[in-house]
């Protein structure tokens, strides 16, 4: 078993929370904003908790789902239908892992004539050797010794031939947790 960045449910919600507090103090969702979710199979959590929670006049953030390509599996493309809908664009990912996915969208999005300013690209966890930084990402991990997991997600062997771990090293990430209280507490957990 390799070494992982368990992400808990609780530590997720937490994660999320997070995110949708950094969208709001940069005020960035305007009426003709929407959701890119990266994959239809890793992004839902984060795109259905951002699109929710930032909703406007009690109206949720349309998503579009865009489907990723596993390495040379097929070509990016983003519909142009689902691009006129939009003013303001948040790409969503679970996870940054070489930053590649994000680097591709960012850069369809910026030949169609979206401005870099009108998009935000958000996710839970970013590889920190990654070659695109997201605008919001509370947890950095380094791939190189870990795999990020999320609790949700079924046991997969996809990624074990371009992942190489030393499998009898544990590892405890330096992290500090923001956590968000019902009560209004906040505070950091290390």
């Amino acid at each position: 078993m390799s070494n992982q960045l368990r992400i808990s449910k609780e530590w997720e919600e937490a994660i999320i929370d997070w995110i949708i507090a950094e969208i709001r103090e940069k005020n960035f969702v305007t009426e003709n904003t929407g959701i890119l979710q990266l994959s239809a199979e890793y992004s839902g959590v984060l795109a259905v908790n951002l699109s929710h929670k930032l909703s406007r006049r009690g109206k949720p953030l349309p998503i579009e789902v865009i489907k990723i390509p596993l390495v040379s599996e097929f070509k990016l493309e983003i519909s142009q239908d689902i691009l006129d809908r939009y003013s303001r664009l948040i790409i969503a990912d679970s996870g940054c892992m070489s930053g590649n996915n994000f680097k591709n969208v960012c850069n369809i999005l910026l030949d169609y004539g979206f401005k870099r300013e009108s998009l935000l690209f958000v996710c839970c966890a970013c590889n920190t050797d990654s070659i695109f930084k997201p605008d919001i990402c509370p947890v950095y991990f380094p791939l190189k010794r870990l795999m990020l997991q999320f609790d949700w997600e079924c046991k997969t062997n996809i990624w074990d031939e371009n992942t190489k771990f030393d499998q009898q090293e544990r590892y405890e990430l330096p992290v500090k947790q923001m956590l968000f209280s019902s009560n209004g507490t906040n505070g950091t957990k290390e």
